[in-house]
């Protein structure tokens, strides 16, 4: 037996070029050995392919070694299940020939689970290696549509780029179709671009959604990103989507951004059109048609102690109904640090903005708004004695004086048409409790609390909390405390607890009960709370659970429940089973207008 293994395998070498063959087949005997072809009978074997381990067996099998092509009758089978005994899924043929690196065609078959025959196939092709054919699709029930089914195509256009197509029918809702088309030529390149189309029957109109995404690296500083978006109906992705996060957009944004960076600087091209999801007219919505910008970062000047920046941009305000003008904005910055000591620093800083508007063709009315802030930053970061556990703490202090003059009826596009007198003075405050390695941060709590000339008494205190006091429990928060009322405008509180990688629990709390809250940072300070900015009340809660038990199943629950409708918003269901040679996921989503079941079957290899 060893002679004829032997003699197999000198003449399988030359086909594959001198490395080691994939193709190991043990048989009872082994006959009419010539250079290029071989029958083997009695054989059982496998073969390795790109997509997995594949098991063989046939009453005779021709080996055709130049052409890498195996051809097996004689009560053949096959199988991806990389198991020794009782596959979960097989295959018998008449006929099955295997060419290596291309695809797999087997006449007359029986498609078997567990040794039980399910399906009779006349022809079947698999492919071997990526090529084009039909994917497994997808079933699902609505309890307002019926019965759903999706069924993906894959197109293996070239070793670079692919397509889906996707057919899809949602019962009584409609139908639709999908492209889904990728491209990858190099490291330096990608793209994606994604279309559908859905024929509503209930409301009697078609959908478009289209999601395109481009990158590319022109050389190690210059970089394009091209982002399309567009729905044609406002509610695409509420009425139908099942995902989420797509129910929950509020905007559809198309950008094309080229950038270039060097060490110390930053020059932007940006395009912006951004969707309004939420209203039902867009004419009103800012668009950036286009904006122009340079930044210089803190640049040493020279040997003296003095630093310079720039920010600077030209932005072209466009909306169909209302304003429209070219705004140019120009702030150079100096900065001084000077540490007091090796914990403290002290860092009086100056500038000049310079804020130009441009009302287009129709008027040519133009006008210049200019603000000098000045101010002191005083920071202080201190570090604990101990070599295990570090305690970091860091204060700071900035004071800031802007003077502003010119008209203050500026139009309101952004927060830098929003610059107004003030001055103020912002105190910040937290500290670190964590390891000397890389490992998350046992304590860190920060506060912020911003004191204005104009106002008589302080903004609401702004907090962050977060504590891990075991490796598998977290609590994080961040709130605003107002000392008007003594009560919190804003709470919103996470709490995970993970014991082990196969069990989590996220509960979160969402709560605004005030109208008003702080606007946190604004064009000369992140950390400034000042002017109110106008939020909706929110009085929520959300919990997700994960769960992974034995023989590979997988449980995952996430809840949303809307304490201002009493009602919950969303509930969804998974179970998925992932075996060894197949895995299925069946969902169950409960909305308030419907109920959604999918299922989902995958027999790997396939």
């Amino acid at each position: 037996m060893f002679m004829p293994f032997l003699a197999f395998l000198l003449m399988a070498a030359p086909a594959w070029g001198g490395q080691e063959p994939p193709l190991l087949i043990r048989a009872e005997r082994l006959a009419h050995l010539r250079q290029e072809t071989g029958d083997i009978y009695d054989a059982e074997g496998s073969v390795k392919v790109t997509q997995g381990p594949l098991q063989l067996t046939a009453g005779r099998l021709t080996v055709l070694t130049a052409k890498a092509e195996l051809v097996a009758t004689g009560g053949a089978s096959f199988t991806l299940c990389d198991c020794k005994t009782s596959p979960a899924w097989s295959i018998a043929a008449d006929y099955l020939h295997l060419k290596m690196d291309q695809r797999f065609v087997a006449r007359r078959a029986l498609f078997y689970i567990r040794g039980v025959p399910v399906a009779y196939l006349p022809y079947f092709t698999y492919p071997v290696s990526r090529q084009s054919g039909l994917l497994i699709p997808r079933l699902g029930y609505s309890s307002r549509w019926g019965v759903s089914y999706k069924q993906p195509i894959y197109w293996a256009i070239a070793p670079d780029k692919d397509a889906t197509l996707t057919l899809e029918s949602k019962g009584s809702r409609g139908e639709g179709v999908g492209v889904e088309y990728r491209s990858r030529p190099n490291g330096t390149e990608e793209t994606h671009l994604q279309v559908e189309y859905f024929r509503d029957r209930e409301f009697q109109v078609d959908r478009w959604a289209l999601e395109s995404r481009y990158r590319k690296h022109l050389t190690d500083q210059a970089d394009v990103r091209l982002r399309l978006s567009y729905v044609n109906y406002n509610d695409h992705h509420r009425a139908l989507s099942d995902l989420s996060g797509r129910r929950a957009d509020s905007q559809a944004e198309s950008d094309l951004l080229v950038t270039y960076r060097t060490q110390k600087s930053l020059a932007y091209l940006l395009t912006r059109y951004t969707l309004n999801l939420s209203t039902p007219s867009n004419n009103t919505t800012v668009q950036r048609l286009p904006e122009i910008g340079y930044q210089l970062t803190q640049t040493r000047l020279s040997r003296f102690p003095v630093y310079a920046g720039l920010t600077s941009s030209a932005v072209h305000f466009f909306r169909q109904a209302g304003e429209r003008l070219v705004r140019f904005d120009l702030y150079p910055k100096l900065s001084m640090p000077m540490a007091l000591s090796q914990q403290v620093t002290l860092t009086p800083w100056a500038g000049a903005r310079m804020v130009s508007y441009d009302r287009s063709t129709r008027s040519r009315e133009s006008f210049l708004r200019t603000a000098v802030p000045v101010g002191v930053h005083l920071e202080g970061r201190f570090l604990s004695p101990f070599e295990t556990v570090r305690l970091t703490t860091t204060s700071a202090l900035t004071y800031e004086n802007i003077a502003t003059n010119g008209r203050q009826d500026a139009p309101q596009f952004d927060d830098l048409d929003k610059i107004h007198n003030r001055q103020s003075v912002t105190a910040t405050f937290s500290q670190r409790l964590h390891s000397s390695d890389a490992s998350p941060d046992v304590l860190y709590w920060h506060l912020a609390e911003t004191i204005s000339h104009a106002t008589p008494s302080a903004s609401d205190l702004y907090g962050i909390f977060r504590f891990r006091p075991l490796p598998m429990l977290s609590i994080g928060n961040n709130f605003f405390y107002r000392w008007a009322d003594h009560s919190f405008s804003a709470w919103n509180t996470n709490l995970t607890l993970d014991p082990s990688p196969l069990f989590s629990v996220v509960l979160g709390r969402r709560s605004t009960r005030h109208a008003t809250l702080p606007q946190r940072g604004d064009v000369f300070n992140t950390s400034y709370l000042g002017d109110l900015e106008s939020v909706a009340p929110i009085r929520a809660w959300s919990g997700q659970i994960t769960a992974s038990l034995p023989g590979g199943i997988g449980f995952t629950s996430s809840t949303y429940f809307d304490g201002n409708q009493k009602q919950f918003a969303e509930m969804q269901y998974t179970l998925r089973i992932d075996r060894q040679c197949w895995a299925a996921e069946l969902s169950y989503l409960d909305l308030p207008t419907r109920n959604d079941l999918l299922f989902t079957i995958q027999m790997k290899g396939l």
